[in-house]
């Protein structure tokens, strides 16, 4: 098996977009409190002992002087996106700053995104083509799949 969304998710918090819709049964999200709500996603960055933010997200850049960081800027950090199949499978490829070449499982803008936050995160303690072939093989965490599925909103 893969253990390399493991690491990201017990070590590491990358965020790429702010959470915009509320679910109905919390007592936050019914009185639709957006400043505790924005109070405690910052706590929740503020934690994490290494923080790869996405600087082009309207809620994350206003953190860019307040939260120690890497910060991604998606529009010049992440180039040349395009879509390909490797063995008959999605992949998206792109170029991530001066780091190279990186093929992803899935198509979207959004998994280039997401990887390239991934990447970052674990080029911190991680030899960049170990990084570039682990990610090549990553297919996202069970766990993503089994909680949309049983989602009363999923569809």
């Amino acid at each position: 098996g893969n253990n390399f969304g493991k690491l990201f998710f017990q070590k590491v918090i990358f965020i790429t977009q702010r959470i915009v819709s509320f679910p109905k049964k919390n007592p936050i999200w019914e009185n639709k409190n957006y400043e505790l709500f924005y109070d405690s996603y910052k706590t929740f960055i503020k934690s994490a002992p290494c923080r790869v933010l996405n600087a082009e997200d309207p809620f994350l850049a206003t953190l860019i002087d307040e939260v120690d960081a890497h910060w991604l800027y998606p529009s010049r950090d992440i180039q040349n996106i395009e879509f390909v199949l490797i063995n008959d499978e999605p992949h998206t490829r792109f170029t991530l700053r001066d780091l190279g070449s990186f093929d992803v499982w899935g198509f979207g803008k959004h998994i280039a995104l997401d990887a390239a936050l991934a990447i970052l995160a674990a080029n911190e303690s991680m030899d960049i083509e170990l990084i570039r072939t682990n990610i090549l093989n990553f297919k996202g965490t069970r766990y993503e799949y089994v909680k949309l599925s049983g989602s009363p909103h999923f569809h």
